[in-house]
Formats: structure tokens, C-alpha cells, sequence
């Protein structure tokens, strides 16, 4: 998924008449990704800070409320991120080999377009509460090298729950997601090999905050963290004979977005 899922997402929010609202907003991450042995040693890592690790992040929101206050929402989101990171790593298959053995720039992507349904039940006059399910596509790719391109790709569920004060000019809300992967993959080029990954799983925590700027126009600012356990893959032979797997590893970024809303 890459500037394709712009398109898709754009050629929604012009399809669905009955939207309620649109967010195009400036999305900076904070990166980390690492991976490990089977002895959970480290075996390398990918990190930025949050001004290398840019993008954009566009979401259609539709809803409204029952007269009983009940709120439900049908959530569209696209997100696409770019930027450079800098590696630490050892060698996978030299034994005396150890963590800072090798350092290097790679070039990273990450897009992830996901749709939730949702429901909150008001508690008092200005909060709500309620829970939220759906589903996601994600895709990440590591540039290694000259011809190493690692892309890992799975679709995946999503159920969590969300908080929403009510403000007075504006809104407040925190959400926490659990998000399982299925038919998780990783292609490496360089190999010509495409790997079953194992179980991967994770969570997703937010916090959005919104203010009214006129009768259509509102200024939001949110951060979100975003957690995923990879399992490690299945083993295959390439090209060359040799046998080959993707090692177990982990992401942790947070990510913080600022743009405007427009209020149909």
C-alpha cells in the first residue's frame, strides 16, 4: 500500500455524500523498530527521531447522535510516513559477531490504512464511552541497500474502546485499540523470497484533542502510540542454497499529528 491508498482514500471522501467531517493532517514519527535472536538477544536496531520520519494522515469521519445522546461513528483513516533511520546491527550468521558490529542510514516507509466502527453511550452530559472494532492494512519497507528491499505486509483486526469529553469549544477523546495480524508476510528482494511471519499482535493508545476555529473549521492536534510483536518466521531456501528465516522482532513508535478539520 503507498501513494495508491492516497488515491483510494481521496476517491472516498468524495463518494460518501453523508460524511460528517474531513482531517488532513501533518504526521511526524518517532521510530523504533528492533529485532532479535532466538535467545532474545539484540540483534539490530532502526531508529529516528520524530523530524526525520515524515508524512500526512487523512481520515473521513461519518456519525452523528441519537436524540438519547448515543454517538456512533464510521472512522476511514490513510496514513503514509517516509524517512531515513539510522541502523545498528551485527552480523545474523557469524557467530562471534554482536550487537554495533555494523551501522548504517536506511531508507524506511510506512503506510497503513484502517476502518473502524464504533459506538459511546453518554455517562454524563459532557462524557461518553463506548467501543470500537474494525479492521486494517499495513505495509512497511526497509531499504538495506543497493537491491535489499524488505517489505512486510499483513492486514489485521481491531477492537478496542474509546473516552470522549465534550469541551466548550471543542473535544477531547482517548482511545486504546488491541490489533492482531493475519497472514502476516515479509519479501526479501534480495533473496527472492517471501516469509510466513509468526504470530503478530499489538496495541494502539491515543489521545485527540480538537477546537472549534469557526462554524466549519477546527484545529486538531493528536499522539498516538503504536506497539507490534512480530513473530519469528518460518525458514526457506533461496537462490543460492542457502536457508534463510526473518528474525522475531518488535515496533514502538509514537507519532504525533497537527492539521485541520473541515465540518460538512
Amino acid at each position: 500500500m503507498d501513494i495508491r491508498g492516497i488515491v483510494t482514500a481521496i476517491a472516498l471522501l468524495v463518494t460518501v455524500s453523508h460524511a460528517s467531517e474531513i482531517a488532513i493532517k501533518a504526521s511526524s514519527v518517532q521510530f523504533d523498530y528492533r529485532e532479535y535472536t532466538d535467545n532474545n538477544e539484540l540483534l539490530d536496531t532502526e531508529k529516528s527521531n520524530i523530524a526525520e520520519f515524515n508524512g500526512v494522515d487523512i481520515a473521513l469521519r461519518m456519525g452523528g447522535r441519537t436524540p438519547r445522546g448515543v454517538k456512533f461513528i464510521h472512522d476511514l483513516d490513510y496514513s503514509y510516513h517516509v524517512g531515513n533511520t539510522d541502523y545498528v546491527g551485527s552480523l545474523l550468521y557469524d557467530t562471534a559477531g554482536q550487537y554495533g558490529d555494523l551501522k548504517s542510514t536506511t531508507y524506511n516507509r510506512l503506510s497503513e490504512l484502517t476502518y473502524l466502527v464504533g459506538l459511546s453511550l453518554p455517562i454524563t452530559r459532557k462524557f461518553s464511552f463506548g467501543g470500537q472494532t474494525g479492521f486494517g492494512n499495513r505495509q512497511g519497507k526497509r531499504g538495506l541497500g543497493v537491491d535489499m528491499l524488505e517489505t512486510y505486509t499483513w492486514s489485521h483486526w481491531i477492537a478496542g474502546a474509546r473516552a470522549e469529553w465534550l469541551l466548550n469549544n471543542g473535544e477531547f477523546s482517548l482511545y486504546a485499540n488491541y490489533q492482531e495480524a493475519f497472514l502476516p508476510k515479509m519479501s526479501a528482494s534480495n533473496l527472492g523470497l517471501v516469509f510466513d511471519l509468526g504470530k503478530t499482535s499489538g496495541y494502539k493508545l491515543g489521545a485527540r484533542w480538537s477546537t472549534r476555529l469557526s462554524r466549519r473549521i477546527s484545529f486538531e492536534l493528536e499522539y498516538v502510540y503504536d506497539y507490534w510483536e512480530i513473530g519469528r518466521s518460518t525458514t526457506k531456501q533461496a537462490y543460492d542454497k542457502k536457508y534463510y528465516y526473518e528474525p522475531s522482532s518488535e515496533t514502538k513508535n509514537n507519532t504525533v499529528k497537527t492539521g485541520f478539520v473541515y465540518i460538512f
